[in-house]
C-alpha cells in the first residue's frame, strides 16, 4: 500500500513539473509574439540555430521566424551578420537564447 502511494506521489510530481515547464514555454512564446520578436535562423547550416529550435521543442511552430536558408528571405537576412538573431523593430540581437533567463535578459536589456 505504501509502495503504491509512493509511486502515485512520484508520478504526480513529475506530471506537475512537466505541465509547469509547458506552461512557462507557452507564456514565453506568447510574450515573444506579443512584443513583436522575430527569430532569424538557418536551420540547415547552423548548429546554434538548431539548438534554438530544440529549446522551443513543440512550441517552435508558434515562434515568428524568418528562415534564412530560404532564398525568398535573402533581403531580410542580409541585414544581420550572425545567425541566429532576434529582430524587433528593424534592430537585431544576435545569438541563441537557450534558457528562460536568457530571454529575461533579452526583454530587460533591449532598448528596441
Amino acid at each position: 500500500m505504501i509502495l503504491v502511494l509512493l509511486v502515485l506521489f512520484i508520478c504526480s510530481f513529475f506530471a506537475l513539473v512537466y505541465f509547469y515547464k509547458q506552461y512557462r514555454m507557452t507564456k514565453l512564446v506568447q510574450r515573444l509574439r506579443d512584443e513583436g520578436w522575430i527569430l532569424m535562423l538557418d536551420a540547415h547550416n547552423c548548429g546554434y540555430c538548431s539548438a534554438q529550435i530544440r529549446f522551443f521543442g513543440s512550441h517552435f511552430s508558434k515562434v515568428n521566424t524568418i528562415h534564412c536558408d530560404d532564398k525568398d528571405n535573402a533581403v531580410e537576412c542580409s541585414k544581420t551578420k550572425a545567425l541566429p538573431a532576434w529582430q524587433k523593430n528593424g534592430k537585431f540581437v544576435k545569438g541563441a537564447k537557450l534558457s528562460h533567463s536568457d530571454f529575461e535578459e533579452l526583454f530587460k536589456n533591449s532598448l528596441l
